[in-house]
């Protein structure tokens, strides 16, 4: 096992034979996908002046909620015949997300170890031809760029995913972390400039302009119908709590502000910014943050939340301990694998009707922020070096 961790072209192969499965199941035994078909016709849409967020002939079962700019990411797949498209928009979902991790500042083991963590959550986002993946690799790619001191580009991947899904505006919790703020900020004034204006080269401005009032509006009744105990979104803490005491009506206001509070606290620990370990145990807390606090939440967007608690694991000093192992063997045992076949259909139903796949995350998030609040970083020099937990130290 240790020779296949330290194997790069192994872990490479296992991804690649991944993204063969996914092909196969949705492009060569299968029809199609119902959410590309939802993404190409975002295209289809904006390109013939429709609203993008009805439905077509050939959509069933939901409709598309990403930004205006989607409209335009999809041009290269959306013209392509169906088969072709979606095998290369589903081999871009995986090229980006193993390029982010490969770029971090971590060693090979490391990232190996993460690409492993991740397959099962990478095979049902794939499955569901998940824009997921790449807003994942689009907050990873962010912190990597402002590590490489490329301030400027480095608002770009964020806003990108921030005008698609607006999960990617989290990864503004890395601008202290930034050397150059002025650059950087230049950089979200000229990237959101560009990306706004992006739709209208094939659309119009009076067409973009009002489809992202349609949008707005769109999200709001999303969100509505998310909070439903039978829906398959808001597999999320405030839904965990919802499905626990059959009330619907349970907002998510006071667990937003417990949790935003929560996420704000190690950052009262200014002298630590500098820290690798301190750094990228913010980038997976900002991973997992906007999922687990979110009613739109489902188990395919758990891609997101994995590639945080992956690199979380790989941060933690080795040997594991045991506390590192069952929050582990949680996340795999709840987390992942109730979305396989492994489980009987009715203990799958059970776990997704009951939110059950948040809670190991929970865990570890507050874990994360644990670590964050109490250790002293200043001790370990390299990510995932050894360190001792200094309680109170600031």
């Amino acid at each position: 096992m240790k020779s296949f961790l330290n194997n790069n072209r192994a872990l490479l192969a296992l991804w690649i034979v991944l993204l063969v499965i996914v092909i196969i199941k949705l492009v060569g035994i299968g029809s199609g996908s119902n959410n590309y078909l939802i993404f190409k016709f975002a295209f289809v849409h904006a390109w013939e002046g429709h609203t993008l967020y009805g439905r077509s002939p050939l959509e069933f079962l939901d409709k598309n909620h990403y930004g205006p700019l989607f409209s335009l990411v999809m041009f290269p797949f959306a013209v392509l015949p169906d088969k072709i498209g979606l095998a290369l928009w589903l081999t871009a979902l995986f090229a980006v997300l193993w390029g982010a991790i490969r770029a971090l500042p971590l060693s090979e083991w490391q990232k190996n170890v993460m690409a492993l963590f991740i397959a099962n959550e990478l095979l049902t986002a794939g499955f569901n031809a998940q824009f997921n993946i790449a807003v994942a690799a689009m907050i990873v790619y962010t912190y990597v760029l402002i590590h490489r001191r490329q301030d400027f580009w480095a608002s770009l991947p964020f806003l990108l995913a921030t005008f698609i899904k607006l999960y990617g505006v989290v990864a503004l919790a890395f601008f202290f972390f930034v050397k150059d703020k002025p650059r950087f900020m230049l950089g979200c004034v000229v990237w959101s400039i560009v990306l706004f204006l992006a739709p209208m080269a094939i659309s119009s401005p009076q067409f973009v302009m009002q489809s992202y009032q349609e949008w707005f509006l769109a999200l709001v009744v999303k969100n509505a119908a998310n909070v439903s105990l039978v829906s398959y979104q808001d597999i999320s803490v405030m839904g965990f709590f919802r499905r626990l005491f059959e009330n619907p009506n349970i907002p998510n206001l006071p667990f937003l502000l417990g949790g935003a509070i929560i996420f704000a606290l190690p950052y009262l620990r200014w002298r630590h910014f500098s820290h690798p370990n301190f750094q990228l145990r913010i980038v997976a807390s900002t991973l997992i943050f906007p999922v687990l606090f979110s009613s739109a939440s489902e188990g395919s967007t758990y891609i997101i939340v994995f590639t945080g608690l992956a690199l979380w694991l790989v941060l933690q000093p080795t040997p594991w301990d045991k506390t590192v192992w069952t929050l582990v063997v949680l996340a795999i045992f709840f987390a992942t694998l109730n979305s396989t076949d492994l489980y009987p259909r009715a203990w799958r139903d059970f776990l997704r009707l009951h939110s059950i796949k948040a809670i190991p995350c929970l865990l570890i998030w507050l874990r994360i922020m644990y670590e964050l609040c109490v250790n002293d970083f200043s001790r370990a020099t390299t990510p995932g070096a050894d360190y001792k937990p200094v309680s109170g130290q600031r």
